[in-house]
């Protein structure tokens, strides 16, 4: 399969563009200055009041189970919308007593994931084997109420059916994969438990999102449209959902639980993705996302984090980590 930014073909696995140990941590390990720790696993950011900063990262070493502390100028937070709202969460202060940077109780909020659905289509007539995914976009936007969309990757059934599309073969039958975006609410949520503990004794998460009907009403206008594109071309269909129900984990494209907003008052980081009263921590990852579209977010992550880090390295070399909120500053070049 082709890549956005790797091998034309994979003909042997080696691991892939969008995997971040393969396209960074493998290449920084021949930097002196660069040091992974592997099963370290970090349980809280220390806030330092005097400083009004973040001096230093508390973690649990798997091997030893000893606590460790290590310090740092800045922090960058990417473990995902979960296990980053966790950590910040459980970072708690004098200062920040629910959570690091949560001091008007959006932390946790707004989370949201794609409500993700396959399908099987099959045809009247034959066409010949896909050896790439179709993409069919959403609907513009002023056909859909607001927020909603879907879109459809029309694909191969299987693993064999790729490698039949090196014959002339041809097939009635194709895959169907659809995703769908959801409106995120303050209701969607995530929050530490109350009583149950993870095997670090601090709180699990307690993850409260369910999809509503419009989702469903998405789904299916998006379906009739497929088939009428279909049946304008000459083949008569019929589409069989695989699952009954929908329900939020299946594409674990979470986003939204650390959201950007001008506003602290409506979302926990500015536009350089910093906490607004924590300005050397970085959140890169989806948790920065206010809603999520119909495709998968992975670019749109590492646009956001390659744009952060930059303004990142840009501060620290200056020695300019006050607060960027309301920065005037032209947006940085991508290195």
């Amino acid at each position: 399969m082709p890549l956005a930014d790797g091998p034309r073909w994979m003909v042997r696995r080696s691991g892939h563009a969008f995997n971040s140990f393969q396209g960074i941590v493998r290449t920084l390990r021949r930097f002196p200055d660069f040091q992974p720790r592997f099963g370290a696993h970090v349980v809280q950011l220390h806030w330092n009041p005097q400083t009004s900063r973040v001096d230093s990262v508390i973690y649990v070493d798997r091997s030893t189970g000893e606590t460790r502390q290590i310090e740092g100028a800045a922090v960058v937070v990417a473990a995902g919308p979960l296990a980053s709202t966790k950590l910040l969460l459980q970072s708690t202060s004098s200062d920040f007593t629910e959570g690091m940077g949560n001091r008007h109780g959006v932390l946790g909020c707004f989370l949201h994931d794609h409500p993700n659905e396959w399908s099987v289509l099959e045809l009247d007539s034959p066409l010949p084997v896909l050896d790439h995914n179709v993409y069919l976009t959403r609907l513009p936007y002023t056909e859909l109420p607001p927020l909603m969309g879907a879109s459809v990757i029309f694909c191969a059934i299987s693993k064999s059916d790729r490698l039949l599309s090196l014959t002339p073969r041809t097939t009635r039958r194709f895959g169907v994969l659809t995703f769908s975006t959801t409106t995120p609410t303050q209701e969607t949520r995530v929050r530490l438990h109350p009583e149950r503990k993870d095997e670090f004794g601090f709180p699990v998460l307690d993850i409260r999102m369910q999809f509503g009907p419009e989702v469903r009403s998405t789904l299916q206008a998006t379906y009739a449209r497929l088939q009428a594109i279909l049946e304008a071309a000459g083949y008569h269909c019929t589409l069989t959902r695989q699952e009954e129900d929908l329900f939020p984990g299946y594409s674990a494209h979470y986003g939204g639980t650390v959201r950007m907003h001008e506003s602290p008052a409506y979302g926990v980081l500015n536009a350089w993705s910093r906490l607004h009263d924590v300005p050397n921590v970085v959140v890169a990852d989806a948790s920065a996302f206010t809603t999520g579209v119909e495709k998968n977010p992975t670019l749109t992550v590492m646009a956001l984090s390659a744009r952060a880090a930059d303004r990142l390295a840009d501060d620290l070399m200056r020695d300019n980590m006050t607060s960027t909120r309301g920065s005037s500053r032209a947006l940085p070049a991508f290195r």
